[in-house]
């Protein structure tokens, strides 16, 4: 089937760029939900976001890998893995891996919170940019060849440029744009170059397509500046639908159980549709609408309530722990606040 999809590879193959255009928009996301929360709050907040649709997915994906043939015995192996988010793979998801580079993220911003200097999260920005600026000249001299270790990716030496230019955006949108972000957006922007240049090594795109890096980066830069706009723009964007909201808002929300199911539902569904002997393109449409009527299922009804049970732990936690002594309560009640 693969073969037969080779019209569609020629407009579709550097849809992995979508990874680096969602680190940028977690940077913003989290400077804008951070702002002025305590760090017991923000890791509460983190908690709540990524637990539920990830442990939704979980046996979703099970379910397909053994389907697919893979031993009970290494599911079940990859489900533990998965569930408490561990820092290396594999997975049972094979997205799973931007996770963790998002927790150590998270981490970031929570000392910030912690040291009560959130008011330097424009350091923070430079300095993420910073080292993943030097480390991918590194690599581009030829120095090293990590580009895709899990070391340097959960250190953000690889991908600490994406999560800067979020803060910025962020901090032009709310103080303004100074000569400092525009330069901070700018290198972000250039050692964003050199990264998607080495990812496109990494992808091994077929059909002669991996020796275009400019393709990707492109599409990436046509994803972020809209972003970027948008922002300075949203309050004519509400005027102009004002009813559109909780619309706008279900879409961003089915953003992250996509992602996490696309792969073993959209694939399942395009296995049996070729099974049944559906043209490829009808399998690709059964694969299209399989994995969006998943991520609506997941976002729309099965997360709020998985949402509501994990926030009862969280409270249940956090008055078990205040039965505790003065020494023990402190790391139980920041993520039960």
């Amino acid at each position: 089937m693969a073969s037969s999809l080779q019209p569609w590879w020629s407009v579709s193959w550097f849809g992995w760029v979508g990874v680096q255009v969602f680190f940028v928009l977690s940077g913003f996301v989290i400077a804008f939900s951070s702002k002025g929360a305590s760090v017991a709050r923000f890791v509460r907040s983190r908690v709540l976001r990524l637990a539920p649709a990830l442990w939704i997915s979980i046996p979703v994906c099970a379910i397909a890998l053994v389907a697919w043939g893979s031993p009970i015995a290494n599911v079940v192996w990859l489900a533990a893995k998965t569930a408490v988010l561990a820092p290396k793979g594999p997975w049972i998801a094979g997205q799973i891996w931007t996770l963790g580079i998002e927790v150590v993220f998270y981490a970031a911003i929570a000392f910030l919170l912690l040291a009560d200097s959130f008011r330097r999260v424009q350091l923070l920005g430079w300095v993420l940019v910073g080292v993943s600026a030097l480390y991918w000249l590194v690599v581009a001299s030829g120095t090293v060849a990590d580009t895709a270790g899990r070391i340097t990716q959960l250190l953000l030496l690889q991908h600490g440029c994406y999560f800067a230019p979020g803060l910025a955006i962020w901090l032009i949108s709310r103080l303004g744009a100074t000569t400092g972000r525009l330069l901070l957006c700018a290198l972000c922007v250039a050692t964003a170059w050199f990264q998607i240049d080495a990812t496109l090594v990494a992808e091994r795109p077929s059909y002669g397509l991996g020796d275009q890096p400019l393709v990707p980066f492109l599409w990436w830069l046509a994803m972020v500046l809209p972003m970027a706009t948008s922002v300075r723009f949203n309050p004519a964007i509400v005027r102009l639908a004002p009813k559109a909201g909780p619309t706008i808002r279900l879409l961003g929300i089915m953003t992250y159980p996509l992602y996490l199911l696309h792969y073993h539902v959209g694939g399942s569904a395009m296995i049996a549709a070729d099974e049944l002997g559906a043209p490829p393109a009808m399998a690709l449409l059964a694969a299209i609408v399989s994995s969006l009527a998943a991520a609506y299922v997941s976002a729309q009804w099965l997360e709020s309530r998985a949402y509501g049970m994990l926030r009862a732990c969280l409270t249940a936690l956090g008055r078990w722990s205040g039965a505790l002594p003065p020494s023990l309560r402190r790391s139980t009640t920041r993520l039960a606040a």
